[in-house]
């Protein structure tokens, strides 16, 4: 069963049985999630739900979850307890990767939750909808799957102004990285059809989203299940066959990189940014880690890749305090990155995940070691972003917009720059040139280039 659309309106703090319920989505970890969020809030809007803010009160609470770390762990059972308050006596959800993983304690944080896997989330709104009407909870009336459908196409869509929009292509891991429990919990890599991805991406630009960025847990891996085609073959398609305006890729191992995938960033629709992840600067550890790559390989895709696109923003991930990490082995990782020269990087202390190979390894590194080398690699994070912002002082860029606040509104560039401009003629979502003026915050000041 469904949730029937209404055009009545009511106050959150006095909903008439009648009035629209309301869902709160809250999600943690990487972008796959946050993709995977975005198709979990559009399936409540589409069923009449109205969304609201995490943390405010919600006949609907959903916890999307991570579990790439033990603090990942811990922040989801932090969040499902949070959302718990905020349920009344309605449905509170949990799903995500730490369900997968540890299903029974993901019960246990609040035994009357959902717990909903990953392959449940298609058919959620009809679970929610069934648990409330156990629960007791005042619905409007219940639409039948066909006329939610029709209701569903009806439904204006224009309030919703989103800039970008996550695009998930393809899920799970064929790999076995030591460090990583990703692979248990999304299972096997699984790829979008890619009529499907296509279709999704003309959907969004027709309802005024600028910017899609695809999005997977190994995208590199994608390949069409009815053509075999690969992820290069994917984005030529959305270049050829939709209008939407920028496609942003996501983090990509370098494994996957070849002549042709590289030559994607030269087109002016595809973003000069992309995300490739190290780990490890020292050729020990990168063994140890079960990585697929040498530093020589990675030298070798960054420099061709900057060969193609000058402008390109180079971004990474290292893991510090791997097990045998010594700080000899931390010293090669702080002198690569200082070589590559990345626009921006996220440095994270290793985490023990259990079944993994690594959690079995000797030589852990003891705790306050491990933050300790994180403190010292973000130390130098503020001058590899300077360096990278300030080639760009003085250039006209276009930036879509997100949001306006403290009289300043704020956007990205293609290349991964935050933009600031006071004006009183943009509107989020859109596309407008700017000239980059100055640094200012984490980014860089700008003025409008045709217009006030």
């Amino acid at each position: 069963m469904a949730v029937a659309i209404t055009q009545k309106q009511h106050e959150a703090s006095a909903r008439e049985d009648v009035g629209a319920l309301r869902c709160a989505v809250l999600t943690l970890g990487c972008k796959v999630n946050q993709a995977e969020t975005e198709e979990i809030r559009e399936r409540f809007a589409q069923a009449g739900f109205a969304p609201v803010p995490f943390g405010e009160p919600a006949e609907v609470s959903v916890v999307n979850t991570c579990t790439v770390t033990h603090v990942a762990d811990r922040k989801s059972r932090q969040m499902i307890r949070r959302a718990q308050l905020a349920s009344l006596q309605g449905v509170l959800v949990v799903t995500g990767c730490y369900t997968a993983v540890s299903p029974e304690e993901a019960a246990a944080v609040v035994p009357d939750a959902l717990v909903i896997q990953r392959d449940q989330q298609e058919d959620l709104v009809d679970i929610v909808a069934t648990a409330l009407q156990e629960r007791g909870v005042p619905m409007p009336g219940l639409l039948s799957p066909e006329e939610l459908a029709y209701a569903a196409m009806l439904q204006p869509r224009s309030s919703r102004t989103r800039s970008r929009v996550f695009v998930k292509v393809q899920d799970g891991c064929w790999h076995a990285c030591a460090y990583c429990i990703v692979p248990r919990a999304r299972g096997r890599s699984v790829s979008r059809p890619a009529i499907e991805i296509v279709e999704r991406v003309r959907k969004l630009h027709a309802e005024g989203v600028a910017e899609v960025v695809l999005t997977g847990v190994c995208i590199g891996d994608y390949e069409d299940p009815a053509t075999g085609s690969s992820l290069t073959t994917l984005i030529q398609r959305l270049l050829d066959e939709t209008d939407i305006s920028r496609i942003r890729i996501s983090s990509i191992n370098p494994m996957h990189f070849d002549y042709t995938f590289l030559e994607l960033f030269a087109h002016p629709r595809v973003c000069r940014h992309m995300h490739l992840p190290l780990q490890s600067g020292s050729p020990h550890i990168l063994q140890r880690m079960n990585r697929r790559h040498t530093l020589d390989e990675y030298r070798q895709i960054v420099q061709r890749a900057r060969e193609i696109c000058s402008a390109l923003a180079l971004t990474t991930d290292v893991l510090v305090g791997f097990p045998s990490e010594t700080e000899e082995h931390f010293g090669e990782t702080a002198a690569f990155v200082e070589e590559m020269a990345f626009a921006d990087l996220h440095v994270f202390p290793y985490s023990v995940r259990p079944r993994t190979s690594a959690a079995h390894f000797d030589g852990h590194v003891p705790f306050g070691v491990r933050k300790q080398r994180v403190r010292r690699l973000l130390a130098r994070v503020p001058a590899l972003r300077q360096a990278y912002r300030d080639r760009f002082i003085g250039s006209t860029l276009a930036v879509v917009w997100e949001e306006e606040a403290e009289g300043l509104w704020r956007g990205c560039t293609d290349n991964y720059l935050r933009v600031y401009v006071k004006s009183d003629t943009i509107t989020a979502g859109t596309m407008r040139a700017v000239r980059l003026v100055e640094p200012y915050k984490d980014g860089v000041l700008g003025e409008t280039v045709d217009g006030p």
